[in-house]
Protein backbone atom coordinates (compact mmCIF):
# COMPACT_ATOMS: atom_id res chain seq x y z
CA UNK A 1 0.00 0.00 0.00
CA UNK A 2 3.43 2.38 0.25
CA UNK A 3 3.85 4.66 -2.18
CA UNK A 4 0.28 4.49 -3.92
CA UNK A 5 -0.51 8.62 -4.74
CA UNK A 6 -2.79 9.91 -1.92
CA UNK A 7 -5.35 12.90 -3.94
CA UNK A 8 -6.78 15.60 -1.46
CA UNK A 9 -9.20 17.56 -3.06
CA UNK A 10 -9.89 20.73 -1.25
CA UNK A 11 -13.20 22.80 -0.89
CA UNK A 12 -15.18 25.16 0.74
CA UNK A 13 -17.13 22.65 2.53
CA UNK A 14 -15.86 19.39 1.96
CA UNK A 15 -12.39 17.50 1.31
CA UNK A 16 -12.79 14.60 -1.24
CA UNK A 17 -9.30 12.30 0.03
CA UNK A 18 -8.33 8.55 -1.41
CA UNK A 19 -6.08 7.06 -3.15
CA UNK A 20 -5.07 7.23 -6.52
CA UNK A 21 -6.35 3.62 -7.04
CA UNK A 22 -9.60 3.60 -6.74
CA UNK A 23 -9.86 0.20 -6.22
CA UNK A 24 -7.59 0.60 -2.92
CA UNK A 25 -10.35 2.48 -0.93
CA UNK A 26 -12.94 4.36 -2.12
CA UNK A 27 -12.86 8.20 -1.62
CA UNK A 28 -13.97 9.68 1.07
CA UNK A 29 -15.47 13.02 1.46
CA UNK A 30 -15.21 14.93 4.95
CA UNK A 31 -16.53 18.17 6.37
CA UNK A 32 -14.07 21.01 6.82
CA UNK A 33 -15.60 22.51 9.65
CA UNK A 34 -13.63 22.12 13.00
CA UNK A 35 -16.12 22.17 16.46
CA UNK A 36 -15.14 23.57 19.58
CA UNK A 37 -17.53 23.59 22.81
CA UNK A 38 -19.15 27.53 23.42
CA UNK A 39 -17.09 28.33 26.56
CA UNK A 40 -14.19 27.07 24.96
CA UNK A 41 -11.36 29.87 23.15
CA UNK A 42 -11.32 29.37 19.76
CA UNK A 43 -8.15 28.05 19.12
CA UNK A 44 -8.17 25.30 22.12
CA UNK A 45 -6.81 21.87 21.15
CA UNK A 46 -10.51 20.14 22.66
CA UNK A 47 -11.64 19.93 18.64
CA UNK A 48 -14.62 17.58 17.70
CA UNK A 49 -14.68 16.48 13.46
CA UNK A 50 -16.55 14.68 11.06
CA UNK A 51 -19.22 12.90 12.96
CA UNK A 52 -18.68 13.84 15.97
CA UNK A 53 -18.75 17.46 15.06
CA UNK A 54 -22.25 16.53 13.53
CA UNK A 55 -23.24 14.80 16.64
CA UNK A 56 -22.75 17.57 18.70
CA UNK A 57 -23.18 20.14 16.62
CA UNK A 58 -26.31 22.49 19.00
CA UNK A 59 -23.48 23.13 21.83
CA UNK A 60 -20.20 23.69 19.58
CA UNK A 61 -18.98 26.84 17.80
CA UNK A 62 -18.35 26.15 14.09
CA UNK A 63 -15.32 27.50 12.57
CA UNK A 64 -15.04 27.46 8.41
CA UNK A 65 -11.04 27.38 7.54
CA UNK A 66 -11.49 28.00 4.11
CA UNK A 67 -13.93 30.75 2.66
CA UNK A 68 -14.42 30.73 -1.36
CA UNK A 69 -12.31 28.61 -1.93
CA UNK A 70 -9.42 30.08 -0.24
CA UNK A 71 -7.67 28.97 2.85
CA UNK A 72 -8.28 31.46 5.58
CA UNK A 73 -7.44 29.22 8.68
CA UNK A 74 -4.30 26.98 8.48
CA UNK A 75 -4.21 25.95 12.34
CA UNK A 76 -7.72 24.49 11.71
CA UNK A 77 -7.19 23.09 8.72
CA UNK A 78 -4.30 21.01 9.45
CA UNK A 79 -5.88 19.65 11.98
CA UNK A 80 -8.58 18.42 9.36
CA UNK A 81 -5.67 16.99 7.36
CA UNK A 82 -4.11 15.20 9.92
CA UNK A 83 -7.19 13.76 11.24
CA UNK A 84 -7.67 11.89 7.34
CA UNK A 85 -4.45 11.06 7.38
CA UNK A 86 -4.72 9.11 10.36
CA UNK A 87 -8.84 8.13 10.58
CA UNK A 88 -9.63 8.22 7.30
CA UNK A 89 -6.94 7.18 5.09
CA UNK A 90 -5.56 5.10 8.19
CA UNK A 91 -1.71 5.86 6.42
CA UNK A 92 1.75 7.68 7.65
CA UNK A 93 1.48 10.64 5.52
CA UNK A 94 5.38 9.98 4.61
CA UNK A 95 5.55 6.81 2.74
CA UNK A 96 3.32 8.11 0.00
CA UNK A 97 3.56 10.70 -2.71
CA UNK A 98 0.54 13.66 -2.55
CA UNK A 99 -1.12 15.28 -5.03
CA UNK A 100 -3.20 18.26 -3.20
CA UNK A 101 -5.81 21.01 -4.99
CA UNK A 102 -5.99 24.51 -4.84
CA UNK A 103 -8.69 26.99 -6.00
CA UNK A 104 -7.72 28.69 -9.41
CA UNK A 105 -6.83 31.85 -7.78
CA UNK A 106 -5.29 30.51 -4.64
CA UNK A 107 -2.21 33.43 -3.75
CA UNK A 108 1.23 32.16 -4.49
CA UNK A 109 2.07 33.12 -0.59
CA UNK A 110 -0.81 30.35 0.32
CA UNK A 111 0.50 27.70 -1.52
CA UNK A 112 3.80 28.49 -0.15
CA UNK A 113 2.53 27.87 3.28
CA UNK A 114 0.59 24.69 2.00
CA UNK A 115 3.77 23.39 1.53
CA UNK A 116 5.55 24.02 4.52
CA UNK A 117 2.62 22.64 6.13
CA UNK A 118 2.84 18.96 4.44
CA UNK A 119 7.01 19.53 4.08
CA UNK A 120 7.61 20.26 8.31
CA UNK A 121 4.12 18.91 10.20
CA UNK A 122 3.23 15.61 8.14
CA UNK A 123 6.98 15.12 6.56
CA UNK A 124 5.64 14.21 3.39
CA UNK A 125 8.46 13.84 0.86
CA UNK A 126 6.93 14.13 -2.46
CA UNK A 127 4.24 16.46 -2.70
CA UNK A 128 2.74 18.30 -5.57
CA UNK A 129 0.11 21.20 -5.41
CA UNK A 130 -2.24 21.37 -8.43
CA UNK A 131 -5.23 23.92 -9.84
CA UNK A 132 -8.34 22.14 -9.70
CA UNK A 133 -9.38 23.32 -13.17
CA UNK A 134 -6.48 21.72 -15.12
CA UNK A 135 -6.47 18.66 -13.17
CA UNK A 136 -10.98 18.77 -14.41
CA UNK A 137 -9.77 18.77 -18.07
CA UNK A 138 -7.08 16.28 -17.72
CA UNK A 139 -9.81 14.03 -16.42
CA UNK A 140 -11.37 14.49 -19.63
CA UNK A 141 -8.96 14.31 -21.97
CA UNK A 142 -8.69 18.08 -22.74
CA UNK A 143 -5.90 20.20 -23.17
CA UNK A 144 -7.70 23.44 -23.52
CA UNK A 145 -10.91 24.91 -22.11
CA UNK A 146 -13.57 26.99 -19.59
CA UNK A 147 -14.41 25.08 -16.65
CA UNK A 148 -16.91 26.43 -14.51
CA UNK A 149 -16.33 25.17 -11.13
CA UNK A 150 -19.62 25.30 -9.25
CA UNK A 151 -18.99 24.87 -5.42
CA UNK A 152 -19.80 25.44 -2.35
CA UNK A 153 -19.94 28.90 -1.96
CA UNK A 154 -18.16 30.17 -4.72
CA UNK A 155 -17.75 29.20 -8.92
CA UNK A 156 -14.90 29.77 -10.25
CA UNK A 157 -14.65 30.28 -14.46
CA UNK A 158 -11.00 29.35 -15.37
CA UNK A 159 -9.71 29.63 -18.84
CA UNK A 160 -6.55 27.01 -19.86
CA UNK A 161 -4.90 26.73 -22.06
CA UNK A 162 -2.03 24.40 -22.68
CA UNK A 163 -2.06 23.54 -19.14
CA UNK A 164 -2.03 27.29 -18.02
CA UNK A 165 -4.53 29.11 -16.80
CA UNK A 166 -5.19 32.58 -18.18
CA UNK A 167 -5.15 34.28 -14.79
CA UNK A 168 -6.29 38.05 -16.61
CA UNK A 169 -10.09 35.69 -17.67
CA UNK A 170 -10.50 33.77 -14.48
CA UNK A 171 -13.61 35.38 -12.92
CA UNK A 172 -15.11 34.50 -9.51
CA UNK A 173 -18.89 34.73 -8.20
CA UNK A 174 -19.63 33.84 -4.95
CA UNK A 175 -22.96 31.97 -5.90
CA UNK A 176 -22.66 28.05 -4.82
CA UNK A 177 -24.86 25.19 -3.68
CA UNK A 178 -24.82 26.13 0.19
CA UNK A 179 -27.11 29.55 -1.38
CA UNK A 180 -29.47 27.50 -3.49
CA UNK A 181 -29.49 25.41 -0.10
CA UNK A 182 -30.11 28.67 1.77
CA UNK A 183 -32.59 30.04 -0.38
CA UNK A 184 -35.00 27.44 -0.19
CA UNK A 185 -35.21 26.96 3.52
CA UNK A 186 -36.26 30.43 3.76
CA UNK A 187 -38.52 30.15 0.86
CA UNK A 188 -39.88 26.71 2.58
CA UNK A 189 -40.36 28.32 6.21
CA UNK A 190 -41.88 31.54 4.39
CA UNK A 191 -44.50 28.52 3.05
CA UNK A 192 -44.94 26.12 6.20
CA UNK A 193 -45.00 26.61 10.08
CA UNK A 194 -42.17 24.09 10.26
CA UNK A 195 -38.80 24.57 11.40
CA UNK A 196 -36.36 22.55 8.60
CA UNK A 197 -33.22 21.03 9.62
CA UNK A 198 -29.91 21.75 6.90
CA UNK A 199 -29.97 17.74 6.09
CA UNK A 200 -34.61 17.77 5.55
CA UNK A 201 -33.72 21.20 2.92
CA UNK A 202 -30.67 19.52 1.16
CA UNK A 203 -32.44 16.24 0.65
CA UNK A 204 -35.78 17.82 -0.66
CA UNK A 205 -33.43 19.88 -2.87
CA UNK A 206 -31.46 17.07 -4.35
CA UNK A 207 -34.96 14.74 -4.83
CA UNK A 208 -37.34 17.76 -6.10
CA UNK A 209 -35.51 20.74 -6.79
CA UNK A 210 -34.46 21.49 -10.63
CA UNK A 211 -33.45 24.48 -12.74
CA UNK A 212 -36.00 26.24 -15.28
CA UNK A 213 -35.37 26.23 -18.98
CA UNK A 214 -37.76 29.30 -18.86
CA UNK A 215 -38.23 30.36 -15.33
CA UNK A 216 -41.28 33.35 -15.99
CA UNK A 217 -43.03 30.34 -18.09
CA UNK A 218 -43.08 27.52 -15.30
CA UNK A 219 -43.77 30.12 -12.84
CA UNK A 220 -46.56 30.72 -14.59
CA UNK A 221 -47.52 27.42 -14.59
CA UNK A 222 -47.25 26.92 -11.26
CA UNK A 223 -49.78 29.97 -11.14
CA UNK A 224 -52.28 28.39 -13.41
CA UNK A 225 -52.43 24.63 -11.50
CA UNK A 226 -53.12 26.33 -8.02
CA UNK A 227 -56.56 25.83 -8.43
CA UNK A 228 -57.00 22.27 -9.04
CA UNK A 229 -53.64 21.40 -6.62
CA UNK A 230 -55.90 22.53 -3.72
CA UNK A 231 -58.73 20.54 -4.78
CA UNK A 232 -56.15 17.36 -4.33
CA UNK A 233 -55.83 15.47 -1.18
CA UNK A 234 -51.76 15.56 0.35
CA UNK A 235 -51.46 12.28 0.00
CA UNK A 236 -52.35 12.13 -3.79
CA UNK A 237 -50.18 15.13 -4.55
CA UNK A 238 -47.51 13.86 -6.42
CA UNK A 239 -44.89 16.69 -4.74
CA UNK A 240 -45.13 16.40 -1.18
CA UNK A 241 -42.31 15.09 0.91
CA UNK A 242 -42.15 13.89 4.12
CA UNK A 243 -40.74 15.19 6.90
CA UNK A 244 -38.95 13.10 9.38
CA UNK A 245 -41.92 13.37 12.21
CA UNK A 246 -44.19 12.10 9.18
CA UNK A 247 -45.52 14.98 8.06
CA UNK A 248 -46.37 16.19 4.76
CA UNK A 249 -45.66 18.89 2.96
CA UNK A 250 -46.62 20.21 -0.49
CA UNK A 251 -43.43 21.49 -2.26
CA UNK A 252 -44.46 24.48 -5.21
CA UNK A 253 -42.60 26.51 -7.42
CA UNK A 254 -40.28 26.73 -4.61
CA UNK A 255 -38.21 23.86 -5.97
CA UNK A 256 -37.60 26.23 -9.30
CA UNK A 257 -37.59 30.03 -7.02
CA UNK A 258 -34.62 28.26 -5.09
CA UNK A 259 -32.36 27.83 -7.58
CA UNK A 260 -32.65 30.69 -9.99
CA UNK A 261 -30.95 32.46 -7.71
CA UNK A 262 -27.69 31.23 -9.73
CA UNK A 263 -29.16 33.34 -12.69
CA UNK A 264 -30.70 36.09 -10.72
CA UNK A 265 -28.45 36.97 -7.30
CA UNK A 266 -31.04 39.94 -6.74
CA UNK A 267 -33.09 37.07 -5.26
CA UNK A 268 -31.00 36.63 -2.26
CA UNK A 269 -30.47 40.23 -2.01
CA UNK A 270 -26.73 40.67 -3.31
CA UNK A 271 -26.21 42.98 -6.57
CA UNK A 272 -23.89 41.11 -8.68
CA UNK A 273 -24.79 39.04 -11.84
CA UNK A 274 -25.78 35.40 -11.99
CA UNK A 275 -23.42 32.67 -12.78
CA UNK A 276 -24.27 32.50 -16.62
CA UNK A 277 -22.48 36.56 -16.81
CA UNK A 278 -19.49 34.91 -15.24
CA UNK A 279 -19.12 32.70 -18.27
CA UNK A 280 -19.99 35.23 -20.60
CA UNK A 281 -17.47 38.02 -19.32
CA UNK A 282 -14.67 35.63 -19.32
CA UNK A 283 -15.11 34.24 -22.74
CA UNK A 284 -15.44 37.73 -24.13
CA UNK A 285 -12.28 38.56 -21.88
CA UNK A 286 -10.07 35.77 -24.10
CA UNK A 287 -8.34 37.10 -26.98
CA UNK A 288 -10.37 36.55 -29.77
CA UNK A 289 -7.49 33.64 -31.76
CA UNK A 290 -8.49 31.66 -28.50
CA UNK A 291 -12.13 32.09 -28.04
CA UNK A 292 -13.64 29.68 -29.85
CA UNK A 293 -11.04 26.71 -29.04
CA UNK A 294 -11.68 26.86 -25.73
CA UNK A 295 -15.28 28.14 -25.49
CA UNK A 296 -15.90 24.45 -27.77
CA UNK A 297 -14.69 22.74 -24.33
CA UNK A 298 -16.33 24.41 -21.53
CA UNK A 299 -16.71 22.05 -18.71
CA UNK A 300 -19.01 22.93 -15.86
CA UNK A 301 -18.26 20.41 -12.85
CA UNK A 302 -18.97 20.57 -9.04
CA UNK A 303 -21.87 20.24 -6.69
CA UNK A 304 -24.65 21.75 -8.87
CA UNK A 305 -23.60 19.87 -12.20
CA UNK A 306 -26.16 17.03 -10.43
CA UNK A 307 -29.06 19.45 -10.69
CA UNK A 308 -31.49 18.62 -13.06
CA UNK A 309 -31.73 21.75 -16.26
CA UNK A 310 -28.81 23.46 -14.81
CA UNK A 311 -26.33 22.87 -17.98
CA UNK A 312 -29.45 23.35 -20.70
CA UNK A 313 -29.82 26.43 -18.72
CA UNK A 314 -26.70 27.95 -18.93
CA UNK A 315 -25.90 27.03 -22.40
CA UNK A 316 -29.16 28.89 -23.03
CA UNK A 317 -28.04 32.20 -21.36
CA UNK A 318 -24.61 31.92 -22.42
CA UNK A 319 -25.56 31.07 -26.31
CA UNK A 320 -28.23 34.53 -26.40
CA UNK A 321 -24.97 36.83 -25.07
CA UNK A 322 -22.40 35.95 -27.29
CA UNK A 323 -21.53 36.81 -30.55
CA UNK A 324 -22.74 34.58 -33.34
CA UNK A 325 -19.52 33.93 -34.09
CA UNK A 326 -18.46 32.44 -31.15
CA UNK A 327 -19.08 28.62 -30.82
CA UNK A 328 -20.07 26.96 -27.58
CA UNK A 329 -20.36 23.29 -26.67
CA UNK A 330 -20.96 22.58 -22.91
CA UNK A 331 -19.65 19.15 -20.95
CA UNK A 332 -21.38 18.09 -17.95
CA UNK A 333 -18.49 16.17 -15.26
CA UNK A 334 -20.28 15.31 -12.53
CA UNK A 335 -17.90 11.98 -11.61
CA UNK A 336 -16.06 13.44 -8.60
CA UNK A 337 -13.73 10.24 -8.40
CA UNK A 338 -12.54 11.07 -12.30
CA UNK A 339 -9.86 12.03 -11.42
CA UNK A 340 -8.46 9.19 -8.65
CA UNK A 341 -9.46 6.65 -12.25
CA UNK A 342 -7.76 8.92 -14.67
CA UNK A 343 -4.86 8.87 -12.31
CA UNK A 344 -4.92 4.93 -12.03
CA UNK A 345 -5.14 4.35 -15.43
CA UNK A 346 -1.89 6.24 -16.79
CA UNK A 347 -0.37 4.36 -13.91
CA UNK A 348 -0.99 0.87 -15.25
CA UNK A 349 -0.62 2.19 -18.81
CA UNK A 350 3.19 3.25 -18.21
CA UNK A 351 3.35 -0.15 -16.31
CA UNK A 352 2.62 -2.23 -19.26
CA UNK A 353 4.18 -0.80 -22.30
CA UNK A 354 7.58 0.98 -20.62
CA UNK A 355 7.31 3.26 -23.98
CA UNK A 356 3.72 5.08 -23.02
CA UNK A 357 4.45 8.49 -23.34
CA UNK A 358 4.40 10.09 -19.63
CA UNK A 359 1.22 11.95 -19.14
CA UNK A 360 0.98 15.75 -17.48
CA UNK A 361 -0.69 13.58 -14.63
CA UNK A 362 1.95 11.21 -13.87
CA UNK A 363 4.66 13.92 -13.97
CA UNK A 364 2.82 16.15 -11.45
CA UNK A 365 2.33 13.19 -9.15
CA UNK A 366 5.31 11.18 -9.27
CA UNK A 367 8.43 13.10 -10.17
CA UNK A 368 8.41 15.06 -6.62
CA UNK A 369 11.12 13.67 -5.24
CA UNK A 370 14.28 15.72 -7.24
CA UNK A 371 12.38 19.13 -6.56
CA UNK A 372 11.39 18.54 -3.14
CA UNK A 373 15.40 17.72 -1.83
CA UNK A 374 16.53 20.36 -4.21
CA UNK A 375 14.12 22.93 -2.05
CA UNK A 376 15.11 21.07 1.12
CA UNK A 377 18.62 22.45 0.10
CA UNK A 378 18.00 25.53 -1.10
CA UNK A 379 15.04 27.10 1.31
CA UNK A 380 16.13 24.78 4.39
CA UNK A 381 12.86 24.05 5.58
CA UNK A 382 10.84 26.79 3.63
CA UNK A 383 9.75 24.86 0.40
CA UNK A 384 8.52 26.57 -2.51
CA UNK A 385 7.50 24.97 -6.58
CA UNK A 386 10.53 24.65 -8.40
CA UNK A 387 10.29 26.85 -11.26
CA UNK A 388 10.23 25.39 -14.54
Amino acid sequence: MNDIPVVIENRSKTILAGFANPLQMAPTIFPVVVGRNIEQPKYSQNIHLGREFEERRDILTADYPVKHGIVKDYDNLEKIWGYIFDHKLQISPENHPVLLTEAPLNPEAKTDEIYQIMFEKFNIKELHIEKNPILTLLGIKKANGIVVDCGDDVTNVTPDYNGTILLKDCLSVYLGDQDVTDHLKQLLMNSHSVHFESDTVRDIKERMCHVALDFEKEMAAFQEQSFWRKQMSLKSYKNSYKLPDGQLIKIGNEKIRSTEALFQPSFLGKRYFGIHNALYDSIMKIDIEYRNTLSMNTVLTGCLTKCTGFPERMIKEVTALVPSTTKMDILVNSDNNLRFATLQRDLEEKSVDPNYPETKVEKKCLEFKDNVNEAAENKQGFFKRKTK
